[in-house]
């Protein structure tokens, strides 16, 4: 794949008359940058000479080549930005008696999509006619940009929910992408698949706060901490669901039963542990006595002063803190209760709803990601780097190496479903992540452009920046 941006370009990238007669650019890049499936990609060949210098909105999506060059003339002159597809078929050596018919044959563009300062230009049946030279529409399937579906999708993860349309899931910065970037060789395999107490770790927790302002507190039975003070948590097991999985560990540790409700806190660690930290209602049960002790806890017990008991880490006095804050504060500005949704995934991503706003007329714009079709941007987790670096990374690969101010405000939701075992143990954070500059002053790298909102969800939206409006990440290395 490669883009042109002006007539110039277009003359280098020739470097004849007739491409196919006389060694060029093209001829020069296509013998080392074909990948395996045949096709130049956007990272080899001539991609990365154009694309990532030119900032411009005027786009022409989708010529799939061979191409005539008195096609693509007037197409540039016009002020369209063109990216091309290669088949391999295409550069194979040829003779001169095959060239010069080949040339001839090659006449047909087909176009799928065109975009100009975004405004939509339909393709008309039977083609479009460029001076005296026409193309016409190829049958393979048209690229569809239904904006519109940007605007559902946002609302649903305002409201704690997960994006059900996994037929057409992408992921625009998997980690061969990642190794890509970096230039360096793999440190880990690419085809990492997260696999539930083996490859990756995921970690329940409950803070419950009863009336009196106690939370819930159990005695370790483990012999490396026997007798010291928790929180209810414990690993989850392959199949579960989280609202399963807390629901198991705090019968099993203090003997409650509990409906849980929201969730408070998400936590990390390079990238392939996590703990998911829950609240909510307790609906009865019988507090578990030291009469009672078993593997899985010596007592549970509520606790008024945490700091009389022995605790076997302090890691918990944050998710103790945000538990009681939420159970104190329930009148005040709050994220809406949101409980994992359970939708399965095969591997780690986070999904990035990138907002800023506009300066010309104050409306709220996000992100959107235009390959393989119009979608909120997807992130594959790097099991080996924390997730502020994997972040970082992907931040720099649509801003470029000077990133505007931007902040990742925490969760707007959580995907997960985990079953069958094995086989959907990946999961999904939904992160809200603000931009300070107007999004005049924010350039984009290749296949990225922006969607105003209505203004009613751009509002809603940017309601999300105020504290504990969003579920809180932690990332502890």
């Amino acid at each position: 794949m490669f883009h042109l941006s002006t007539t110039n370009h277009l003359k280098e990238f020739l470097g004849a008359k007739n491409p196919l007669q006389k060694p060029g650019i093209f001829d020069k890049f296509s013998l080392h940058c074909l990948t395996k499936s045949g096709i130049l990609t956007s990272r080899t060949g001539i991609a990365p000479l154009f694309h990532r210098k030119i900032q411009t909105p005027r786009k022409v999506y989708l010529l799939s080549y061979p191409i005539h060059p008195s096609a693509l003339r007037p197409v540039l002159e016009r002020g369209y930005r063109i990216t091309v597809f290669i088949q391999q078929q295409t550069i194979r050596p040829l003779t001169q008696e095959k060239k010069t018919r080949r040339y001839k044959e090659v006449g047909d563009i087909n176009i799928y999509y065109i975009r100009k300062g975004g405004r939509s230009l339909h393709v008309p049946k039977g083609g479009l006619h460029f001076k005296n030279y026409s193309s016409r529409i190829g049958r393979m399937k048209k690229t569809r940009f239904k904006m519109d579906n940007i605007e559902s999708q946002i609302k649903a993860l305002l409201n704690g929910k997960g994006l059900e349309s996994h037929h057409n899931f992408f992921c625009d910065f998997t980690l061969n992408d990642q190794n890509e970037v970096l230039g360096v060789q793999p440190t880990g395999p690419t085809d990492f698949v997260p696999v539930t107490k083996k490859s990756v770790t995921y970690i329940v927790a409950a803070v419950l706060v009863n009336e009196d302002n106690q939370v819930l507190m159990i005695q370790e039975a483990k012999a490396s901490c026997s007798g010291q003070w928790y929180l209810p948590a414990g690993r989850m097991e392959p199949g579960e669901t989280i609202y399963d999985a807390v629901k198991r560990e705090v019968m099993e540790e203090t003997g409650i039963d509990f409906e849980p409700t929201t969730l408070l806190m998400a936590e990390s660690a390079a990238g392939s542990w996590f703990r998911f930290v829950l609240t909510g209602n307790v609906l009865g049960g019988r507090l578990k006595t030291p009469a009672e002790a078993d593997s899985e806890s010596l007592q549970a017990k509520w606790v008024s002063d945490i700091k009389t008991l022995q605790l076997r880490s302090s890691d918990i006095l944050p998710l103790i803190q945000k538990g009681v804050e939420y159970h104190n504060n329930r009148n005040e500005p709050w994220h809406a209760k949101t409980m994992p949704t359970n939708i399965a995934h095969k591997k780690l991503y986070m999904r990035f709803i990138i907002g800023v706003r506009r300066r010309a007329n104050n409306r709220v714009t996000v992100l959107v990601s235009e390959k393989d079709h119009v979608h909120i941007p997807v992130c594959e987790i790097n099991p080996q780097r924390s997730v502020h670096s994997t972040i970082k990374k992907y931040m720099t690969e649509i801003f470029g190496a000077d990133l505007p101010q931007h902040r990742p405000h925490g969760l707007l939701s959580l995907e997960y479903n985990g079953a069958p075992a094995g086989q959907h143990d990946g999961i999904c954070l939904n992160i809200f992540i603000s931009i300070r500059q107007p999004v005049e002053e924010v350039p984009l790298i290749d296949k990225y452009s922006w969607k105003d909102l209505n203004p009613t969800l751009g509002e809603e939206l940017l309601q999300r920046i105020g504290k504990n409006q969003c579920i809180p990440l932690h990332v502890i290395r």
